[in-house]
């Protein structure tokens, strides 16, 4: 049997090249699990307090951004003001981390709830989410990723991970922060460019 010269350059260069496969496949995927390696795993505390330092300054930015005398400005009458959407952030942030994660029988600062949370003045809201968001960054840097498994009695007794209770902080924050951009947007006020 003769084999053309063409076939042979062919296959002689699919061999070289399939020969090279398996050392470049197993440096690609060495470089890939160490980049992976390096940065937090999704869920993580490490992850967690990367979105929580994000979420603290874009929600201080909107806080700071809507003047004082729109911080009473509600778009009808059920719901909270502006000023409320932000103590409402600030006092949940910390009660729900102080109970459900780290298992304080209640929350240093009593819940306001349905409406009635106190506003001040605006640089006293922006103080409590600082003092909220700071509170909670510093508590979440003690925490190791083991820990977010361990499983809590939450809402309507259900029971979650804390890590959960994590990602139910996160969104609870988005939520109200949502609503407060809604609030400025209708009051004139740019919010800030939101960050990720």
């Amino acid at each position: 049997m003769s084999v053309s010269r063409r076939l042979l350059i062919r296959s002689t260069a699919f061999a070289a090249l399939a020969g090279c496969l398996p050392p470049l496949w197993a440096q690609l995927r060495q470089g890939r699990d160490s980049r992976q390696n390096s940065l937090p795993s999704r869920g993580s505390v490490a992850e967690f307090g990367d979105e929580l330092r994000l979420s603290h300054s874009y929600t201080v930015d909107c806080a700071g951004l809507m003047p004082e005398e729109r911080y009473l400005f509600r778009p009808v009458p059920e719901e909270r003001t502006f000023g409320q959407q932000m103590v409402h952030v600030a006092e949940s942030l910390r009660g729900v981390f102080e109970v459900f994660v780290e298992g304080k029988v209640s929350p240093t600062t009593a819940l306001s709830e349905a409406g009635k949370e106190p506003v001040r003045s605006k640089a006293d809201v922006i103080a409590r989410l600082r003092d909220s968001f700071d509170y909670v960054e510093r508590a979440v840097a003690s925490l190791i990723d083991s820990t977010l498994l361990v499983r809590v009695q939450f809402l309507e007794n259900r029971e979650f991970s804390r890590q959960r209770v994590l990602r139910f902080i996160l969104d609870h924050t988005t939520h109200h922060r949502g609503q407060a951009i809604v609030y400025m947007r209708l009051n004139g006020v740019r919010p800030p460019q939101y960050r990720a």
